[in-house]
């Protein structure tokens, strides 16, 4: 008999008894023959798996090969195709309807503000300023915290604390970050109108979905700092 014929009377629970020998007989002694057994095993369960949203079109397109298949290569040549589409289509299908994460989100919005106060020359820390951007610049996010910490409480400088909550929202310190933020916001610092748009961030960080809207929304509305990728944003999280 046809491998290919064996092959699917097998699939289909149909094999007479001599049927049964032969295939017996081959699939243990002819490696291609068992490969194509269990490439076509493998197909089925793809077919038919439980709540698969491409089952019925991929059961329909292999209804449809088989009916007009000429010959044995060009249907295997089919069924790898299928097999390609519904691995494809099923992997498309679950990211188009998966949830958005807030943690994705962060992922892709977030980018701590840049040292944009006291530009540093390279190999050149000579004093506490320097030394703190310094650390905020390279990644050492808690000494840069707190250095600024301490920078603080002896100069009037409240963009100390726009960079802290940046150090901070780097360490995933949210909570503290927004008690910063929001202290910030109410001084009359030359960033102030960023903290709009880290107060949404770190919102984000605690998935906290509501309240990171409320903070978008007054961004779109004030036309404030980042208010193109606020407005982005919140398409994605509605």
């Amino acid at each position: 008999m046809d491998h290919t014929m064996l092959i699917e009377k097998y699939l289909q629970g149909s094999l007479s008894a001599k049927e049964r020998s032969e295939f017996d007989i081959l699939f243990g002694s002819d490696e291609e023959f068992a490969r194509e057994v269990a490439f076509q095993e493998n197909l089925r369960e793809v077919v038919n798996a439980e709540k698969d949203p491409l089952r019925k079109m991929v059961g329909e397109l292999e209804s449809e090969f088989q009916e007009n298949r000429p010959t044995s290569g060009t249907w295997k040549k089919l069924l790898v195709a299928a097999s390609i589409f519904a691995v494809l289509g099923l992997a498309i299908f679950y990211n188009l309807n998966r949830p958005v994460s807030s943690s994705d989100l962060y992922e892709n919005y977030f980018e701590n503000y840049p040292n944009v106060v006291n530009p540093l020359e390279r190999g050149n820390t000579a004093n506490a300023k320097d030394t703190a951007f310094e650390a905020y610049e390279t990644g050492r996010y808690q000494e840069a915290y707190d250095r600024f910490r301490d920078l603080l409480e002896t100069e009037d400088q409240t963009y100390y604390q726009f960079y802290m909550a940046n150090a901070l929202l780097e360490l995933g310190r949210a909570e503290e970050a927004i008690l910063l933020l929001k202290e910030y916001s109410a001084s009359e610092d030359k960033l102030t109108d960023r903290a709009g748009w880290y107060l949404a961030m770190a919102y984000l960080q605690l998935d906290d979905k509501k309240q990171a809207i409320t903070e978008l929304e007054k961004i779109v509305e004030q036309g404030a700092y980042n208010s193109s990728e606020a407005e982005q944003l919140l398409a994605e999280l509605r």
